[in-house]
Parts: C-alpha cells; structure tokens; sequence
C-alpha cells in the first residue's frame, strides 16, 4: 500500500519537472546490488562471506535459511 502511494508521488513529482523518473522497484535493485558488491569486494567486511558470487558473475547465490525472513533481508 504505502509502496503505491510512494510510486504515485513519484509519478507527479516527474510530471512537475518534466522528466521521466525511475521507479521506486529499480532504484532499489540498483541500490541493493551496488551495495552487495561493495561488501563483496570489501574483504574486511564482516559479511564478506555472505556474497559468493555464482559462476557466471552476472548474479550472487542465494543463501539458504529456514525462513522466508531471513532471505527477503538484505544479509541475515
């Protein structure tokens, strides 16, 4: 809900400015990748070890947990 109200602000917010603005999802996802992999890269960081990139580079495996809360969370 608060997400809809929050992407409606950002819709009008656009319209008075004049240019398109991305949405609330994509700044998120860039948000949270760009942060990963600073923590990936950062070997001193105490989640190091969390971020194991996959094989292919392009995504970071997933960790395993026994519930959804701690995999929707950014690191457990």
């Amino acid at each position: 809900m608060e997400t809809l109200r929050l992407n409606r602000v950002v819709k009008t917010a656009s319209r008075i400015i004049g240019r398109d603005l991305p949405s609330l999802e994509i700044l998120y996802q860039q948000r949270l990748l760009g942060r990963a992999t600073l923590i990936s890269q950062d070997s001193s960081h105490p989640a190091h070890d969390l971020f194991e990139p996959l094989p292919s580079s392009r995504r970071f495996r997933s960790i395993k947990t026994r519930t959804n809360r701690f995999s929707s969370s950014f690191s457990p």
